[in-house]
């Protein structure tokens, strides 16, 4: 009997129980489960201990046990062992015992209520904070941390009535996993007029779910966002189409799109309409349906789209001909001929009378003419043709159909295939009709069209020149091209294709109008880098990897990386949130963010980064948080972070600067938060804060020269400083003022009988005189 049966939780699993000699009475072998969590069932399906009764006649019989597990709520695999004792067999008490492995359906997980994540309203009391639940999946081994982290400053939170703030930690363990714990957000006005769409990361450790991770979506409406329009309406005029709708608050203007069947929303077809509720969309085509929709902006920042209306173009004023019967393929023998009545092909709306004119796409394979509503059709060498017929009106208006003429025997093949990584394409080499003799075939295995995508020689086992065999009588062959499997980060797909090369004299048949098949190879992520691999699969085959490109959140933390290959990221065009903390890093990854032209937020806190190269951050452009806590950086380049114009979050704490260069923040108009505290910085330099007017978070705590004092000092702006007589004077502070300072200017006797404010405006460095 096998040693070992294996099932998945909730699932069955069979083994069968018979005597290996005929014994002299009746024989009882019982089977008892050991575990309460493992059900043994025989073919009655009777539940408990089973007997099993053995007789003369029926000793070599198969009796078939079925053991069945029960769901549990935790995440571990479990173990049983099911006994075997028996009875009236010449001496033999007991028999082998049954080892059973079950394998758990449970995933450790993170889940949220609501699943489809909260909508805040910045700037609205009412509608700017919001809760939400989670909840582990299963049950853990031990304690479980789960700490949460926004990537947008705009969203804060706190986590069972604990303070509001950018991070927080729940708490779970084997008794109240499946417990709620809320969590409350808050949206916190900003300085933009857009709405934006945020992430709550939430990242798990210990009790078996290290490396447990999932995201929860926040959107955050903004009090200044340009409202949705409504109202919208659309209807014909002339060629194109009137769209009129009411603007939503906030609106300087308005984009008007537009998109037909089968097309998506794109900025080349938009108009945008900076005054006034309507717009005439111009230059479209007769008689299509349209759907459009409108966007209103403000301050270059669109809001949220519309609901859609359609409508129809006008027709104009003639009347096309109509295909009324379809002309269907067919297949002839060389030198056949063959006649259509084209009478009912087409019809004209008017009742009018129609010309037919015909082409043949190879007039190799047939040759095509027509007389009246007769079309005439001459076969010629095996092949295949395109046959086109016209109709025309009186107006010189027209509508076309065609069909395939297929000329003896005509190879195509029937389908592509798709396979892994050291697996098999499948090919079928079909033709219309069976050869009386076999045919040879030839064929070659090409590049696919996209040069990034494209399959080639190394991928595939054999020669690119190749021939498939089709038998006599056979309408169809098989072909086999076996996958290589090789080291390489390739896309997640490469293609190429299987091309058949046309017949030679006397080959005795012809090629289909499209004589190829295209190929896949499913190359996945396996090839990837463990970490990055295994981060990217998820629990599915490597192979079997959705589109990378709409991913949004990788989370890579404490994954043990030292070093990255860019080649191991290929394919995550679209990601928002890339998080490395918590490895071993000691360069900064710009090969790697480079192909993340979307990326808002990276995460590099707790690696070994001791310098920024730097042209280090010159990508990506659309960064809004940068975490670099917790590193061995000692200096920064000047201009470090000067071309990171949409910053808004940057975190340095914890390294080891001494010292910052008076560019440091330069450039950064949108920053919001800079955290340098638990650096060794003794002081600040001037001009540090010019320019940085969006501060609302400022923290330098933990330094030698901390607490730092901002002098605020007058100096004259009308000339000699010593001149006597009336003066213009101003207050300037030397590193700027990261927030508004404000003072009062008293000066004894008459001159000055009120205190005069002073005020330095947040990011500048001197007040108005």
């Amino acid at each position: 009997e096998p040693p070992l049966l294996s099932m998945a939780e909730g699932g069955t699993a069979t083994y069968r129980v018979r005597l290996n000699t005929a014994p002299s009475g009746d024989v009882t072998v019982t089977a008892a489960s050991g575990s309460s969590e493992l059900r043994l069932r025989d073919g009655a399906l009777n539940v408990g201990t089973l007997s099993l009764r053995f007789t003369a006649d029926d000793w070599s019989v198969d009796q078939r046990v079925l053991a069945s597990s029960i769901e549990d709520d935790d995440a571990e695999d479990d173990a049983a062992t099911v006994s075997h004792s028996v009875a009236g067999y010449a001496g033999v008490s007991s028999a082998p015992a049954l080892q059973v492995r079950v394998a758990d359906g449970d995933a450790p997980g993170i889940a949220f209520s609501p699943a489809a994540g909260l909508s805040l309203s910045e700037g609205d009391p009412s509608a700017s904070a919001g809760m939400y639940a989670a909840v582990l999946t299963a049950r853990p081994t031990g304690t479980v941390l789960v700490t949460i982290a926004s990537d947008d400053a705009g969203l804060a939170f706190d986590a069972d009535g604990g303070n509001p703030g950018d991070q927080a930690t729940l708490s779970f363990d084997a008794t109240n996993w499946s417990q709620p714990r809320t969590v409350a957000a808050r949206a916190v006005a900003d300085a933009d007029a857009a709405s934006e769409a945020a992430t709550l990361l939430h990242r798990a450790s210990g009790g078996g779910y290290d490396g447990v991770s999932a995201g929860y979506e926040v959107r955050l409406s903004d009090a200044d966002a340009a409202g949705r329009p409504t109202n919208v309406r659309a209807a014909a005029e002339g060629s194109g189409l009137r769209v009129s709708w009411r603007g939503g608050a906030n609106a300087q203007e308005h984009l008007v799109q537009w998109r037909a069947a089968g097309q998506a929303w794109s900025a080349g077809r938009q108009l945008r309409v900076s005054s006034g509720a309507s717009a005439l969309i111009r230059g479209l085509g007769a008689g299509v349906r349209y759907e459009v929709r409108v966007i209103g902006v403000n301050r270059g920042w669109p809001g949220d789209p519309s609901a859609t209306a359609e409508a129809t173009t006008g027709a104009g004023g003639s009347s096309a001909p109509a295909v009324a019967e379809d002309l269907a393929d067919m297949d002839l023998d060389p030198g056949a001929t063959a006649e259509l009545d084209l009478s009912g092909a087409f019809l004209d709306p008017r009742g009018g009378l129609l010309i037919h004119e015909a082409a043949s796409s190879n007039r190799s394979a047939a040759r095509v003419s027509v007389s009246g509503a007769r079309l005439r059709i001459e076969a010629g060498s095996p092949g295949a043709t395109r046959v086109t017929v016209t109709a025309i009106n009186s107006e010189r208006l027209s509508a076309s159909q065609s069909f395939v003429v297929r000329v003896g025997v005509v190879l195509s093949f029937a389908e592509g295939d798709s396979a892994p990584e050291g697996g098999t394409l499948h090919l079928r080499l079909v033709s219309n009709r069976p050869p009386p003799q076999d045919l040879s075939a030839p064929y070659a295995l090409v590049a696919g069209a996209d040069p990034s995508r494209a399959a080639d020689e190394a991928d595939y086992e054999g020669a690119a020149a190749r021939t498939a065999i089709l038998p006599a009588g056979a309408t169809e062959a098989a072909i086999e091209i076996a996958i290589l499997d090789d080291d390489e980060v390739e896309p997640l797909r490469e293609f190429f294709a299987a091309v058949l090369s046309p017949p030679g004299l006397g080959a005795g048949y012809g090629l289909d109008l499209e004589p190829h098949a295209r190929l896949v190879i499913e190359e996945g992520v396996c090839d990837r880098s463990a970490p990055i691999r295994d981060a990217l699969r998820g629990r599915r085959p490597c192979e079997a990897v959705d589109d990378l490109s709409s991913l949004l959140v990788l989370n890579l933390a404490w994954r043990g990386l030292e070093t990255l290959r860019a080649e191991d990221f290929l394919g995550l065009s679209s990601l928002r949130v890339l998080d490395l903390s918590g490895n071993r890093l000691s360069s900064w990854p710009g090969a790697v963010v480079r192909g993340m032209p979307h990326l808002l937020s990276l995460r590099l806190n707790a690696n070994r980064l001791a310098a920024l190269p730097p042209a280090a951050l010159t990508a990506p452009p659309r960064l809004a948080g940068l975490h670099l806590a917790g590193n061995a950086l000692t200096t920064l380049p000047p201009g470090a972070f000067r071309a990171l114009s949409g910053l808004q979050r940057l975190d340095l704490s914890g390294n080891r600067l001494r010292a910052l260069p008076g560019d440091a923040v330069a450039g950064l108009g949108e920053l919001r938060s800079l955290r340098l505290d638990g650096n060794l910085i003794e002081t600040l330099p001037a001009g540090l804060f010019e320019g940085v007017s969006g501060l609302r978070e400022l923290q330098l705590q933990g330094n030698p020269g901390a607490p730092f004092t901002l002098r605020m000092e007058l100096v004259r702006t009308d000339g000699d400083p010593w001149a006597p007589g009336p003066a213009s004077v101003a207050a300037r502070v030397a590193e700027g003022a990261p927030f508004a300072l404000r003072s009062v200017l008293l000066a004894s006797g008459e001159v000055l009988p009120a205190g005069v404010p002073l005020e330095i405006a947040a990011g500048g460095i001197e007040s108005a005189p």
